[in-house]
């Protein structure tokens, strides 16, 4: 039985691919490297993002400046990325149904919640899972899966309770180590190619199909 939806933020829930995708664009341009297409993003988007610079021609010890370029350009958006389609209809699902929605994310959690307010989901998401001040560990590792391990440790759910909800191969990667069950989203920053090779329980194009998931899963637990 799902008792809990984990939602990865960027992408997933946040409809600013077009956003992250223009300021690596501009990072690039700024290291005087050629731009890529918005295939060839979705096609290289890792986190690490140390990743995904090494795969588009950057440098290790260009990261620091990388990431610094990066924001700055990305957070000229503020105030003008939405929702992806149905995200705040799932989540009044989810509440109406009393299945808590969280957010575990490498997106700063102050950021999060200051578009959660903005964009009136606040009182939907029971907890966000972000990098905390001064956190950059996302430039060179992994971490939000621990951020979500820990909080689920306090609030004592099993895995098979948890559907995971992303649009990368980081979520589904974390689904499976942990023995979740799988979302993929195909319509953020992952190609659909990409997430499918890794065979998530569930493959989406639509946020609104995670009611007919948990319905299936909690009819027939």
């Amino acid at each position: 039985m799902i008792k809990l939806v984990a939602f990865d933020w960027n992408g997933t829930l946040f409809n600013d691919t077009q956003a992250q995708f223009q300021g690596f664009n501009h990072t690039l341009k700024q290291f005087r490297r050629k731009p890529i297409s918005l295939s060839q993003f979705r096609q290289t988007y890792d986190v690490p993002f140390s990743r995904m610079w090494l795969a588009n021609g950057g440098l290790i010890s260009e990261m620091p400046e990388q990431n610094r370029i990066f924001f700055g350009s990305y957070n000229k958006h503020f105030g003008q990325i939405p929702l992806k389609k149905h995200a705040k209809k799932i989540l009044a699902w989810l509440q109406k149904q009393k299945i808590k929605a969280i957010i575990f994310s490498n997106h700063p959690s102050r950021l999060i919640t200051r578009d959660m307010a903005r964009l009136k989901i606040e009182t939907l998401i029971k907890k966000v899972l972000g990098r905390p001040p001064g956190d950059h560990t996302h430039i060179t590792q992994r971490s939000k899966e621990h951020r979500l391990q820990k909080y689920l440790q306090t609030i004592k759910v099993a895995p098979g309770e948890v559907l995971c909800v992303g649009d990368t191969i980081e979520e589904v990667e974390i689904a499976k180590d942990a023995h979740f069950i799988s979302a993929a989203l195909t319509t953020g920053d992952c190609s659909a190619q990409r997430l499918k090779k890794l065979k998530p329980d569930y493959l989406i194009t639509d946020l609104f199909k995670i009611a007919n998931i948990i319905s299936k899963h909690n009819e027939h637990p």
